[in-house]
């Protein structure tokens, strides 16, 4: 085989491997977004449960009285 010929299919392939190699860091991208969103909704869930938590305790003190 031509050195120039296998040099030209190496250099494709590296391309492909490349074009590869950067869609898999742009979807690790997307996911690490999507995980640090749903740790905000989390984080704002558990907060929102934590209040009515409260005003149920604050209820039970209220009614006990």
């Amino acid at each position: 085989m031509n050195p120039n010929t296998q040099i030209r299919q190496l250099f494709e392939v590296l391309g492909e491997e490349v074009f590869r190699y950067n869609l898999l860091k742009d979807e690790q991208t997307l996911v690490l977004q999507r995980l640090s969103d749903a740790e905000i909704e989390n984080q704002e869930l558990r907060d929102r449960l934590g209040a009515y938590e409260d005003k149920e305790l604050e209820a039970y003190r209220e009614v006990g009285e």
